[in-house]
């Protein structure tokens, strides 16, 4: 049912993508896995809540979101020619598939785009430690960390590319926590050029993972480039 009233919310923003109103376009990059909640109930329950959320807030600041689905089966034509812009947002880069983790990392090694997550993996697909893949990307970093935690959870990453990016993250801050459904998004979300992201904080027992707390993060934008109406595709669903 959340994915069902997420799909038909979507529905009613295509309009806006063909409007004719110059905009700088965000992709959302959604792995197929996450869409479908496979393997943590919590993605299928809350990410349509976020992304319904989300994309109101970039609209209303200007800001028109494109989806992009990223896996063989949702969506098995998506070449990178498709990622025109500039900004994805991709959630929980260590928890996608080796399939979709490639994916993005080679739109970000290609300079293609930049990327705004949540969370950086613990390791990179060599098995390096996510330090080091933040290094070699030149990536700047804030990170969230708690005494509970055995890892670090990182609010935002920005990979910064040799090209310039459409909007720039000028602070990112917590906002406070959030309950994780559609109700607590639509009191929180405020005005300005802002957008916000949750961000569940987890420590890991015996290899089990458990969410202790769920952060509202505030990310701060500033429009660095404007793009035409013609460059801005419909949404890819």
């Amino acid at each position: 049912e959340p994915i069902k009233e997420f799909g038909a919310k979507l529905k009613k923003l295509e309009p806006f993508f063909a409007s004719g109103e110059s905009w700088t376009p965000v992709d959302i990059a959604v792995p197929e896995e996450y869409y479908r909640g496979q393997n943590n109930p919590f993605f299928a329950e809350s990410l349509p809540c976020f992304f319904d959320a989300a994309a109101r807030s970039l609209f209303l600041e200007g800001f028109p979101p494109r989806w992009i689905w990223i896996g063989r089966k949702k969506n098995p034509r998506l070449q990178e020619r498709q990622f025109k812009s500039r900004v994805v947002f991709a959630f929980s880069l260590g928890k996608m598939s080796a399939e979709s983790q490639k994916k993005i990392l080679s739109l970000i090694r290609n300079g293609k785009t930049v990327v705004i997550s949540p969370k950086l993996p613990d390791k990179d697909l060599e098995g390096r430690p996510c330090r080091i893949l933040a290094d070699a990307l030149k990536a700047e970093s804030i990170s969230i960390e708690s005494d509970r935690t055995t890892s670090k959870i990182f609010g935002e990453t920005i990979f910064n590319m040799t090209k310039p990016a459409p909007v720039k993250v000028e602070s990112a801050e917590i906002f406070g926590e959030w309950a994780g459904n559609t109700i607590a998004f639509e009191k929180q979300i405020g005005k300005g050029k802002a957008i916000y992201i949750g961000v569940s904080l987890s420590d890991r027992q015996n290899s089990q993972e458990r969410v202790f707390k769920k952060l509202l993060i505030r990310l701060k934008l500033q429009p660095l480039l404007s793009f035409r109406s013609e460059n801005i595709e419909k949404p890819i669903c």
